[in-house]
């Protein structure tokens, strides 16, 4: 009768030592969980922040013409549709508009392989899509730099 006690005792002991094993796992686990979190979050922060101050500066060369129009929006567009938050904001909505147009374009290596011809048709046509959303892109990329700004001085 002492045997069956005494084997049961160290079943017992075993199975607390190895619950405790267990137990101390999943704190390191947790504690490990906790920590990449963290560490995605900051990194999550700090790429929506560059991103933030990439928007705002494409907003400011836009309003100074150190950027083609047609250029500046395309830009903006792509940046602006990497954040949830300001993608379908009611004052870039200009940017939307600008883009469906502008990406009728060749560009880079599409425009390259175009004959002198062809580059001059879209060239003037281009220029007349800018003509056409110039003073709408200003003013959203004006409305682009305040909410930007807004967004920063608040916090993200």
């Amino acid at each position: 009768m002492n045997l069956i006690y005494i084997i049961l005792s160290v079943i017992v002991f075993a199975l607390s030592l190895y619950l405790g094993i267990l137990i101390n796992q999943i704190r390191l686990q947790k504690k490990n969980n906790d920590k990449m979190l963290k560490e995605y979050e900051e990194s999550f922060k700090k790429k929506r922040e560059d991103l933030l101050q990439s928007l705002y500066t494409l907003g400011l060369v836009i309003e100074q013409d150190q950027v083609g129009i047609a250029e500046g929006c395309i830009r903006v567009k792509k940046l602006i549709d990497l954040d949830d938050e300001i993608r379908f904001h009611e004052k870039l909505t200009p940017f939307h508009k600008a883009y469906i147009e502008f990406s009728e374009f060749d560009y880079l290596d599409a425009y390259k392989n175009l004959s002198n011809q062809e580059k001059f048709k879209q060239d003037l046509k281009r220029q007349q899509v800018e003509e056409k959303h110039q003073e709408t892109i200003k003013i959203a990329a004006k409305d682009l730099r305040l909410l930007v700004d807004k967004i920063l001085k608040t916090g993200l």
